[in-house]
């Protein structure tokens, strides 16, 4: 009984739940929901990333520092245990490398061990740090010792370098990959002699160079490629300065051609890299034709026929690639790089036992760059024949190709103007002269294809033309030209819409202006016609040609309305002030060379009275044409007038001469006062 009544009693105390009153009385009143609270939506994760935490400082040293110094000090302490054994004699020279490659191929098996229990880390700095041990190993037995002779030492080092790479690719180590790279690099210093032959030191860096660009793009490091490129430079420097002879410049430099392309080659393999790494190395690895360029001009300087083969070689391979990237700026930077070089090179060399290579070459860098353009400008044309598209005035061609265009035909005159200088300087206006003939030929077999394209060849023409007159004429015909050559500019700019050839039209006409006035220029014969000689007819053409200009800027329409109208005030404010300059000129030299004692009287009355009627003559073209630069140009020189007369006449001249003088400007000041009043009458 008693014995059912303690089970019934504990069966009482397990079901009845022990609760304080107050939570009894809580849980009795009823619960209200609560709000649902507004969730943000976490976005998913990346295909193949864990939501890892980041990194702490105290998981850093933990992980990674402390790792890095304990296989430094482990590799110390065997260091610090071999010099111990060394210097008690515990061990010979033999049996110190086999313990080194024991150690190494011992790091690299618990490193590989690591690394399949997960520890990828670890275990790779672990695998370094082995493969670091038996370089030295077998550097020490080779260097230190002498127990293996350079053969097998390379081979040993080589096949370190080839087991490095082989587990860097196995356990995707960039780290372990860069330690190969650098060790491949470096066994041939390890193991080298003075006197080595260059042709297997770069034979063995070409293969190098290959391997690391395959492994670097089969697992995306493009680092790898950088360090290939530096260790290359100064594998290449090194040698040079330690072991170069003038003899070796033909080998040197193909194998520089070769590295040259290969970067080339491996930078193109990487255009699709993405990442701030893969842009950098594509970036770094632009100097790679840079540095070679560079070292291939410097070692061919002195070897003439190699040097212009180079020349015309790079010449190519830059027109080339520039065609194959439709790239008009590659072809204008590869022409610099060989034209300036080129030049200097012609001036310093050229001699008549060379005169005949030199032209061919000349003439080879020459036609590379014009045909490419005429390519260019043949396909635009066909394409816009096949589609039915008018010709257009801007044309194919660029401002890269406008300005390789110029930059050509006058680095051909420059090439050849050297080339002939100290030999053959007789023909170098016949040669001008023919240069300018072939580029008007350009420019009228061009003119269906591409107007644009045929209006810069004709400008060329032009200023090859004007350059074979000053070669062989002096004084006015280089005025002339000169003012010839900027008015077509001019033009041409007009024609094309290009601000940049009026820019560069503007100062040679306006250099052309000056010197046909300037002091310096040729002397008057003592006989001479006032109005009929060559100074006066140079002087008016310029006139003529600014009018000219003139008019064809009222006709443009592609300018804007401001540059219209100034362009054309300039232009007709100048033609004017040359005219009047060219007249004072004129009664300037003619009197003086009259021997009379009157004469320098008669010079100063004709002045003011040529500067006073000139004046009136503007104000009623100005008026008649309602054109304010005119008419304020008069009031100017009005002004000039009057200072003249009463600063220079009134004390020099006297008698008839000053009456004359102050009579005839007082009524041209009369005229021109009356010809406003009856503006101002009109204007009411």
């Amino acid at each position: 009984m008693k014995a059912e009544q303690v089970a019934v009693s504990d069966k009482v105390v397990r079901d009845v739940p022990l609760k304080p009153p107050e939570a009894a009385a809580a849980a009795e009143m009823p619960i209200e929901p609560l709000p649902p609270r507004p969730s943000t939506p976490i976005p998913p994760l990346p295909v193949g990333v864990s939501a890892a935490p980041p990194e702490s400082l105290e998981t850093a040293i933990g992980s990674r520092w402390m790792l890095y110094v304990g296989v430094t000090v482990l590799l110390l302490g065997l260091s610090f245990f071999l010099k111990l054994a060394i210097d008690n004699e515990w061990i010979n020279e033999t049996m110190r490398i086999l313990l080194g490659c024991a150690a190494g191929i011992a790091l690299i098996a618990g490193g590989m061990t690591f690394v399949k229990r997960g520890y990828s880390m670890y275990g790779q700095i672990l695998v370094g740090g082995g493969v670091a041990v038996l370089y030295f190993s077998v550097y020490a037995a080779f260097a230190y010792y002498d127990l293996i002779s350079q053969q097998p030492a390379f081979g040993l080092l080589v096949l370190v370098t080839l087991a490095a790479a082989a587990l860097a690719d196995r356990q995707a180590s960039q780290g372990l990959a860069f330690v190969a790279v650098v060790g491949g690099f470096a066994a041939p210093f390890l193991v080298g002699r003075e006197g080595g032959s260059h042709i297997v030191l770069f034979s063995y860096d070409a293969i190098l160079i290959a391997g690391t660009m395959v492994l670097a793009r089969r697992r995306a490091w493009p680092l790898l490629n950088l360090a290939s490129f530096v260790l290359t430079f100064f594998t290449v420097a090194f040698w040079y300065v330690r072991s170069y002879l003038p003899s070796l410049y033909l080998s040197l430099e193909l194998f520089l051609t070769l590295f040259c392309a290969m970067f080339v080659w491996m930078r193109y393999q990487g255009r699709h890299t993405t990442g701030p790494f893969g842009v950098g190395v594509r970036a770094s690895l632009l100097l790679a034709p840079v540095v070679y360029h560079a070292a291939s001009l410097s070692l061919l300087d002195q070897h003439a026929t190699a040097f212009l083969i180079y020349l015309t070689a790079f010449t190519a391979a830059g027109v080339a690639a520039g065609a194959q990237r439709q790239s008009a700026r590659l072809h204008l930077v590869v022409w610099v790089a060989v034209w300036l070089p080129a030049l200097a090179w012609i001036d310093d060399h050229a001699n008549l036992d060379w005169l005949s290579r030199i032209i061919a070459t000349i003439g080879a860098l020459y036609a590379m760059p014009l045909l490419a353009q005429l390519k260019k400008i043949s396909d635009a044309s066909e394409l816009r024949a096949v589609h039915g598209l008018p010709a257009i005035n801007r044309g194919a061609l660029d401002d890269a190709d406008i300005a390789l265009l110029h930059l050509n035909g006058l680095g051909l005159l420059a090439g050849l103007y050297l080339a002939l200088e100290n030999t053959r300087a007789s023909w170098i206006p016949s040669v001008a002269f023919g240069l300018a003939a072939w580029n008007g030929l350009l420019a009228l077999g061009l003119r269906r294809r591409d107007v644009a394209a045929s209006l810069h060849w004709t400008a060329l023409a032009s200023a090859i033309a004007a350059t074979a007159v000053a070669l062989e004429f002096d004084g006015t015909w280089v005025t002339i030209g000169w003012a010839a050559e900027g008015a077509g500019l001019v033009w041409l700019g007009l024609v094309a819409s290009r601000g940049w050839m009026r820019s560069g039209g503007a100062p040679l006409l306006t250099l052309a202006a000056l010197r046909v006035i300037g002091p310096d220029y040729e002397a008057l014969p003592r006989g001479f016609t006032p109005i009929l000689n060559a100074r006066f007819a140079a002087g008016a053409l310029i006139v003529a040609l600014l009018y000219w200009i003139a008019t064809r800027y009222r006709q443009a329409r592609d300018s804007g309305l401001a540059i219209r109208v100034s362009s054309v005030a300039v232009a007709l404010v100048g033609a004017n002030v040359l005219t009047l300059v060219l007249l004072t000129q004129e009664i300037a030299a003619y009197w003086p060379r009259r021997e009379t004692v009157t004469a320098s009287l008669m010079r100063e009355v004709l002045i003011s009275i040529t500067w006073a009627m000139y004046a009136a003559g503007l104000i009623g073209a100005g008026i008649r044409h309602a054109y304010p630069p005119i008419r304020y140009l008069a009031i100017g020189v009005f002004g000039l007038t009057v200072i003249k007369i009463f600063t220079v006449d009134l004390s020099n001249l006297g008698g008839i001469y000053r009456v004359l003088g102050f009579i005839v400007v007082g009524v041209v000041l009369l005229a021109a006062s009356f010809l406003y009043q009856k503006q101002l009458k009109t204007m009411k």
